[in-house]
C-alpha cells in the first residue's frame, strides 16, 4: 500500500518499479494510487486499497497481458518478521481481489484494457542487513487466509532475489547495448513444452521466471563476409543462479537438448557467484570436466556440430545502487 508520503517508501517504489520496468515490464498509470473498496468482500475494511504500482507485460503463456500489482517495503531488518510479512500478503491479496471492480482501477490503471490481473509482487529491501535464511524461515510461516476469489500467484522478494534480479537485468541490458544495431535481436526465450507446443520470444521476463534459477535468452546477429551480410549467427544464452557443479552443468545442458537448444553457434552461461555455494577452483573444476567429460566431442565422428560453451561471471551490483541510477535516468 502507499507509503503516505514516507520518503523511505517512495524510494522503495521507485527502486522496484524501475527494475521490472528494466526487464521489460511497462507501469501504468500513476503509483501510489487509492483504490476504493467496493467489491463487499471486504467487509472488515474501512480503508481503501493502496496500490503502490500496476505494471503489465506480454505474457508468453497466455493469450492475455498480465497486469502485476506491486507492493513494495523500506525495512530495518529487526522489523522483517512473520507478522509483517503476513500483513503485507493479505494487504496485496485483498487489492488482487478487489480493486479491479472499482472503476478508478480501470480509468486510472488498467484504461479499460482486457488483462489477466491475477498476480503481485512485495518487494522487502533491507538497507542494514539480511539473512536469506531467516528470511524463508519467516516467510515460511505466513499462513494467508483462503482465496475468496479465483487464483493469484504472489512473488514475495528480498534482499537476496531482488540482487539476483538486478545481476540479471544489468547482463541483459549490457548485452542490448553491445549488440544495438536494427539486424540484431536479443529476446527472452521460452521454450515449448507439452502444453505450449511452439517457443515464444518475448523481450519481457515472465512472473514464472523471476525466482527461477534458469532463465533463458537468444541473441540473433548478422554475420559479414568481405562487408556484405552473408546470414546471422545464433547464440543460446543461459543466465543461471545456483550452485556451478558438473551435475547442475549437466542438467543445463539436458535441458538444452529436450528444448532443441543445441541449434546455435555457441551457448553462453552467465552464472550468478553470489549464489554459488562453494570456492572458486570447485567452479572452474567444474567447467573443465562439463566440458570434458558433457559436452559431446565436436570432431568428425560426431553426427551434428555442437555449439561452443562459453562460461561468463555476472557483474555483483546491488539492487538499490543499480535502480537509483535508473530512477535517475
Amino acid at each position: 500500500m502507499p507509503e503516505d508520503g514516507n520518503e523511505d517508501g517512495e524510494v522503495a517504489n521507485q527502486r522496484l518499479l524501475a527494475l521490472f520496468e528494466d526487464l521489460g515490464w511497462t507501469p501504468q498509470g500513476k503509483p501510489n494510487l487509492d483504490i476504493p473498496c467496493t467489491s463487499g468482500i471486504h467487509r472488515e475494511r474501512t480503508n481503501d486499497h493502496g496500490v503502490d504500482g500496476y505494471m503489465t507485460y506480454d505474457d508468453p503463456f497466455r493469450s492475455l497481458e498480465r497486469g502485476v500489482f506491486i507492493e513494495s517495503k523500506f525495512r530495518q531488518w529487526e522489523s522483517v518478521k512473520e507478522s509483517k510479512l503476513d500483513d503485507f500478503m493479505k494487504q496485496v491479496l485483498g487489492t488482487m481481489e478487489c480493486a479491479p471492480e472499482a472503476d478508478e482501477f480501470q480509468t486510472r490503471l488498467n484504461f479499460h484494457e482486457d488483462r489477466n490481473w491475477d498476480a503481485g509482487i512485495i518487494g522487502v529491501w533491507s538497507e542494514d542487513e539480511f539473512h536469506r535464511s531467516e528470511f524463508q524461515n519467516e516467510l515460511s510461516g505466513v499462513n494467508v487466509r483462503g482465496k475468496e476469489r479465483g487464483t493469484y500467484e504472489i512473488a514475495v522478494l528480498g534482499n537476496y532475489h531482488l540482487n539476483r534480479l538486478t545481476h540479471l537485468a544489468n547482463e541483459y541490458t549490457d548485452l542490448k547495448e553491445e549488440y544495438s544495431s536494427e539486424k540484431d535481436r536479443l529476446y527472452f526465450y521460452y521454450p515449448s513444452m507439452i502444453d505450449k507446443p511452439y517457443p515464444t520470444e518475448q523481450d519481457s521476463l515472465s512472473l514464472e521466471y523471476v525466482m527461477s534459477d534458469i532463465v533463458f535468452a537468444r541473441l540473433e546477429t548478422p554475420y559479414t563476409v568481405r562487408g556484405e551480410v552473408e546470414g546471422q549467427d545464433e547464440y543460446n544464452i543461459i543466465f543461471y543462479f545456483g550452485t556451478v557443479s558438473v551435475d547442475s552443468l549437466r542438467m543445463m545442458f539436458n535441458l538444452l537438448v529436450e528444448y532443441n537448444m543445441l541449434d546455435s553457434k555457441e551457448v553462453w552461461i552467465y552464472h550468478d557467484i553470489m549464489c554459488h555455494e562453494g570456492d572458486m577452483q570447485d567452479l572452474e573444476t567444474a567447467k573443465s570436466q562439463f566440458k570434458r567429460n558433457v559436452v559431446p566431442d565436436d570432431g568428425d565422428n560426431s553426427e551434428e556440430d555442437v555449439p561452443k560453451f562459453r562460461f561468463y561471471r555476472m557483474t555483483e551490483v546491488s539492487f538499490d545502487s543499480y535502480t537509483d541510477r535508473l530512477v535517475e535516468e
